[in-house]
C-alpha cells in the first residue's frame, strides 16, 4: 500500500514538529491511499496504533479501529485519519515511537508509519 503524503494536524493547523506537549492532542491524514484490494468498488480499511517507550515497551495498543465498521468505502471517500492524544501513561520529559499500521482487510497489504516523539509539560498555567 502506499499513500501520497501525511499530515498531522491540531487546532491551530497543519505541524510539522516532533516535541508534544502533555494533553496535546493530534490528527494524522494519509492523503489517497492507494493498494487496497476492491470488493465491489469499494475499500475495506483497518487499522492499529502504539506506543512504545525507548526500551520497546507498550505503553498503548489500538487495536482494529475499523472492526466495528462493516461498510466500504470508495476511494474517492477514503480519507484515513487517525487522533493520537498525549497522557498518561507517556510521561514527561521522555521519549516514545508511535506506530501507524493500515491494512486491508481483503488482502495482505498493509502501510506502516513509525514516529519518533517526546513528550514535555505544557508552559501554561
Amino acid at each position: 500500500m502506499s499513500c501520497d503524503g501525511i499530515k498531522m494536524k491540531n487546532y491551530p493547523g497543519i505541524l510539522d514538529k516532533s516535541t508534544f506537549t502533555c494533553g496535546e492532542e493530534i490528527t494524522f491524514l494519509f492523503k489517497n491511499m492507494k493498494g487496497f484490494a476492491l470488493k465491489d468498488s469499494l475499500a475495506f480499511p483497518d487499522m492499529n496504533i502504539f506506543v512504545n517507550n525507548k526500551k520497546g515497551d507498550t505503553l498503548m495498543s489500538q487495536k482494529n479501529l475499523f472492526k466495528d465498521t462493516s461498510k466500504g468505502y470508495t476511494l474517492k471517500d477514503l480519507n484515513l485519519r487517525s487522533m493520537l492524544a498525549f497522557a498518561t501513561p507517556m510521561m514527561t520529559n521522555n521519549s516514545y515511537i508511535m506506530h501507524i499500521n493500515i491494512s486491508d482487510k481483503n488482502s495482505d497489504a498493509y502501510y506502516n508509519v513509525k514516529k519518533d516523539f517526546s513528550l514535555v509539560e505544557s508552559t501554561f498555567l
